[in-house]
């Protein structure tokens, strides 16, 4: 390791000049391994229930003034997110090793990014700004008419058409949470597409008392304005008298549940840490609970609605001992029964690529950001599909070894692995689930270029988007996304797009320096237009290290790229000289030709008026027109036909040459509206060309416009 993570704030503030808040807490190695049993293959472990009433209380947003509270605490660091030691596996040979993994290798395929970029911005607008607590935890829920963003320790509604900021609040006994402690944080929100509404979760630990809680709140509708359902119940867990604290939450809903998952870790000296499910049954609200015995668990979001059984997913990777490879790594998936009574857990493994974890920091401008790359980041579900999504190390060869030469942890340089798992309708039907592609977001460059924190989502048209972070070592956070179509080769992305960029600083001497960063990232489809998904992630707002977070949609091309010939021309200035509409298909010589008219007291006009066929048009198009006169300095003018206003709008204007002079003029999807014939499909162009009276009783000469091209490409955005 070229630098570890700063442990001492002080030393850090005095060698950087920096504010202590920005720096974030280091995270603590906690002794031990996973705590609890895992639930084997074929068992069937009941949860236990938690004999607690659970208790919520009306709450009305509209109680709050102001409705936005810029409020900044001053709370500083949130709880740190500790790490923890993975198992090892007995020592074997390098050969053994070797084999093993040349086996995996023939069964599972890991993909780039080789595909173009397939991404269209929609929408985008800024996000919670810094609140006082690092690092902001950024998540998010998309609903038909707003977007809820939470951070710590905060919480936001947007509208999602203006991106306009209805409602912020701290989540505290002042504001959202009346019944918050001293320290609320690792928020997390969802939308259950099955009640529609809204779900927020948040923890809250006293460090004094040894008291760990979750608040739990739930809309009443699809409008987060208004009436809320709040509780705040005890997650304390007693593991034989030592007393744990709730950490890392991700939660789910079904028809039937809310399922929430916590890292519990001990109060006092204990090790280990204790992964726990707990499940609030819809209805009557009794509360079942019980470990999952794996690492750092997460819970499949889910994005449409349906009976699916909820789903969570672990990374388990035993090491050879001795080196940074893990042996025969899988992904974990636990499902919850939570139709039975009680609810039931059952558990399987999907073999995975083999990967290289990463414990460090990815370096940007100078210093490191944190990776937390030792866990499952995102899981998400989608019909009979589980997408899921982490960071790891980018090694020398992270896909196994160079000939018998270990590999070794290339230190602050991370990439992003994905995947997808068929469930096939696993557990409900004694079938197996298989992983049915991977791939990995990583830089090809050979520079010191980072991916990390992703989010990972699938919309029912089978596309695929990863939200994540892109860092390096001369430039600072970017947000950035990549995606695939469900017609695209296997473990395929497109190439990674920027979508926010962190204010352009450098920190000077910080190589020790491993900001707090993460420590996840949001993103959900819309449940209107499922096309379209959103995503959030924070960037550095200046060189303090204060963060910011930005809200954006993405679309997903789905459309092809084709070119579209004219279907009619017609001459509505002068008089066609020469060619026809088979002169614009080609740069080639054979002009539409037309002798301009003398309009009086104006000057000489030639012009013509074309249909474009445009069906099929999903993602903007690109008019593409070459022009020429005879005499020099003769003035062009483009104009489209507005079907909102009945009038032709003029959207490029050009001085004519007597050799061809190439125009382009590009539509974004959103001009559509107005362009396209809204029952055909049809664009109407309009091309003229003048030689205006410039002196009283002067005749201006006459011309001839000449067209050697027009086409417009569409879905070319």
């Amino acid at each position: 390791m070229k630098g570890a993570i700063i442990k001492n704030l002080g030393i850090a503030i005095v060698a950087f000049g920096l504010v202590a808040v920005s720096f974030g807490q280091a995270r603590p190695q906690a002794t031990g391994g996973a705590l609890g049993q895992r639930i084997k293959p074929g068992e069937v472990r009941e949860l236990k229930k938690v004999p607690t009433e659970v208790k919520f209380e009306k709450f009305n947003t509209a109680s709050l003034f102001p409705q936005v509270n810029r409020s900044i605490t001053a709370r500083g660091v949130r709880p740190s997110n500790p790490s923890v030691a993975h198992r090892f596996t007995r020592d074997i040979t390098k050969e053994e090793a070797m084999k093993r993994q040349a086996a995996g290798a023939e069964r599972i395929v890991t993909g780039g990014t080789t595909l173009v970029n397939n991404l269209v911005s929609e929408t985008r607008f800024p996000g919670i700004g810094f609140t006082g607590s690092v690092p902001p935890d950024t998540h998010m829920a998309v609903g038909p008419n707003h977007i809820v963003q939470v951070v710590n320790t905060s919480l936001a509604f947007f509208n999602k058409k203006t991106g306009a900021l209805e409602f912020l609040q701290p989540m505290s006994s002042r504001g959202f949470l009346r019944r918050a402690g001293d320290f609320v944080f690792d928020p997390r929100v969802v939308f259950d597409p099955d009640s529609q509404q809204f779900v927020v979760v948040v923890l809250d630990v006293d460090f004094n008392t040894g008291q760990s809680f979750f608040h739990i709140a739930i809309s009443d509708d699809a409008n987060p304005n208004g009436n809320w359902d709040i509780a705040k119940i005890d997650n304390t867990v007693n593991l034989s008298g030592d007393l744990r604290w709730g950490d890392y939450p991700s939660v789910t809903t079904s028809q039937r549940s809310y399922s929430i998952t916590f890292n519990h870790f001990s109060f006092g000296s204990g090790g280990g840490v204790l992964s726990t499910l707990w499940v609030l049954r819809k209805g009557d609200f009794e509360i079942f609970s019980g470990g999952t015995g794996s690492f750092f668990v997460s819970m499949a979001k889910k994005y449409t609605a349906g009976p699916e059984v909820p789903m969570m997913a672990a990374l388990t990777f035993p090491f050879l001992l001795g080196g940074f490879i893990p042996i025969d790594p899988t992904v974990e998936l636990v499902a919850l029964r939570d139709d039975q009574d009680p609810p039931t857990l059952e558990s399987t493994a999907v073999d995975i690529p083999v990967f290289v974890p990463h414990f460090g920091g990815s370096e940007t401008a100078g210093f490191n950001i944190d990776t937390i790359g030792d866990r499952m980041m995102d899981v998400s579900r989608t019909g009979d599909n589980i997408l899921f999504a982490f960071s790891a190390n980018i090694g020398p060869d992270a896909d196994g070894y160079t000939n018998t030469n270990f590999d070794q942890d290339e230190d602050r340089q991370t990439k992003v692995r994905w995947g997808e798992i068929q469930l096939n309708n696993w557990p409900v039907q004694p079938n197996a689930p298989a992983l049915t592609q991977s791939g990995e977001v990583a830089s090809t460059l050979g520079d010191k270029t980072s991916f990390l924190m992703p989010a990972i989502v699938k919309n029912t048209e089978g596309s695929v988007m990863l939200v994540m972070t892109e860092c390096g070592e001369t430039f600072t956070p970017k947000i950035v996304a990549t995606a695939r179509r469900a017609t695209d080769p296997a473990g395929q992305m497109g190439a990674p797009q920027t979508f926010g960029r962190s204010a352009n600083f450098t920190i000077e001497n910080a190589d020790d320096l491993v900001s707090r960063w993460g420590d996840y990232a949001g993103i959900g489809i819309d449940p209107v237009v499922p096309d379209v998904i959103w995503g959030s992630h924070e960037l550095f707002a200046n060189a303090g290290l204060r963060w910011r977070t930005e809200i954006f949609s993405l679309r997903i091309k789905t459309s092809v790229v084709a070119n579209r010939q004219l279907k009619s021309i017609t001459t509505i200035f002068g008089t066609n000289t020469g060619g026809d509409i088979n002169s614009f298909t080609a740069t080639d010589g054979n002009q539409y030709a037309i002798l301009a008219e003398d309009v009086p007291g104006r000057g000489n006009y030639a012009g013509w008026e074309g249909v474009f066929d445009t069906t099929d048009l999903k993602d903007g198009a690109r008019l593409n027109l070459a022009l020429s006169a005879n005499l020099e300095g003769i003035s062009g003018f483009v104009y489209a036909l507005n079907h909102q206003t009945g009038q032709f709008d003029l959207i490029n204007t050009l001085r004519l040459k007597t050799t061809t002079t190439t125009t382009s003029q590009l539509f974004p999807t959103s001009f559509w509206t107005k362009y396209r014939d809204p029952g055909n499909g049809d664009m109407t162009v309009r091309v003229v060309a003048l030689n205006t009276v410039r002196r009283r009783g002067v005749a201006p000469a006459a011309f001839t416009l000449n067209t050697d091209f027009g086409q417009i490409t569409i879905n070319e955005l």
